[in-house]
C-alpha cells in the first residue's frame, strides 16, 4: 500500500545544499507553469542534437548548463525549493547543486518525464516511413502485431 501512495505523493527528498537541509517536495500546480517554462528550452538540449561534451562528466555538463540556461536553472531550482534565487545561485559546489537538480528530478520524475516525451521528435515506425516515402498512404494492418510489438 505504502508503494501506491508513493506514486501518488511522492515523499519529499532531503539535501544539504550550502549548508542548510532543503525539503523538495512535489511542484504545486501554480508553480509548475513557471516551472516548466524555465526548463523545457535546458531539457531540449538533452534530446537535441548539440555538441555532447557535457556527456564527458557531470561537472562538464553542469558548466555547459551554466552557460547557456543558468539564470533559467536558478530560478527553476529557486521555485522547486521555495529558497530566493539569490540562495541558490550563491552556491559554491557543483556536486552540490547536481545533488540539488537530481532530488528536484527526483521528486518531479512524472512531470519530467511527460516533459521529456513532449520534447523528443516523433519517428515514424519503419514500415510507416517506407510507405510514405513510396508515396503511400496509412494502411489498415491486419489484426496481428507487427514483429516486436506486443
Amino acid at each position: 500500500m505504502s508503494d501506491d501512495l508513493e506514486v501518488l505523493d511522492p515523499a519529499p527528498v532531503e539535501v544539504v545544499y550550502r549548508g542548510e537541509r532543503l525539503e523538495i517536495r512535489p511542484l504545486t500546480l501554480g508553480a509548475m507553469r513557471e516551472f516548466s517554462g524555465l526548463v523545457k528550452p535546458l531539457m531540449a538540449e538533452f534530446v537535441g542534437d548539440r555538441n555532447p561534451s557535457w556527456l564527458v562528466s557531470d561537472d562538464a555538463m553542469l558548466i555547459e548548463v551554466l552557460e547557456t540556461h543558468g539564470e533559467a536553472l536558478f530560478r527553476a531550482a529557486a521555485i522547486a525549493t521555495g529558497r530566493p534565487v539569490e540562495f541558490i545561485s550563491g552556491g559554491e559546489s557543483i556536486t552540490d547543486m547536481v545533488t540539488l537538480a537530481t532530488a528536484i528530478v527526483r521528486v518531479n520524475r512524472d512531470f519530467f518525464w511527460r516533459a521529456m516525451v513532449s520534447l523528443v521528435p516523433k519517428v515514424p515506425l519503419p514500415e510507416q516511413a517506407a510507405n510514405q516515402a513510396s508515396g503511400g498512404g496509412v494502411t489498415s494492418s491486419s489484426s496481428s502485431s507487427p514483429t516486436g510489438i506486443h
